[in-house]
């Protein structure tokens, strides 16, 4: 989890632990424990600090943050909605929900399409 929480995430170009307190975690080594000085603030310095520089960061990860999004969408927009065309008679796997014991089967055996059950024609009456 400190791995995750200390990674520079894409979106964001930040780390969570950067977007939450404000700066890089300290990551002690085997070699570097001995030698590790932390850095000490006073209470209102400290404080001054977080109310400057985290509304600076948090701005700038929103502003990647949509970025983006924009970009992702304009690949899952090019790609174009999933349209399925059935039509009576033909084979379908429904999604097994009756199943409750160990391991279940996510998809049972092939029903068949009987019609359509409303004139969008996006959901049917099967059988088996």
């Amino acid at each position: 989890m400190f791995a995750c929480n200390t990674s520079e995430h894409a979106s964001t170009g930040y780390s969570p632990f950067k977007l939450l307190y404000g700066r890089d975690a300290d990551i002690l080594l085997a070699t570097g424990i001995e030698d590790f000085q932390p850095k000490t603030y006073e209470s209102g310095q400290w404080l001054t600090y977080l109310n400057t520089h985290l509304p600076v960061i948090h701005s700038d990860a929103l502003s990647k943050i949509k970025k983006a999004q924009e970009y992702q969408k304009k690949f899952y927009d090019k790609a174009g909605p999933v349209v399925y065309k059935y039509k009576a008679g033909d084979l379908v796997k429904r999604h097994n929900l009756e199943k409750l014991t160990f391991p279940k089967k996510c998809r049972s055996d092939p029903w068949i399409i009987v019609k359509y059950n409303n004139p969008e024609e996006t959901s049917w009456i099967i059988q088996r």
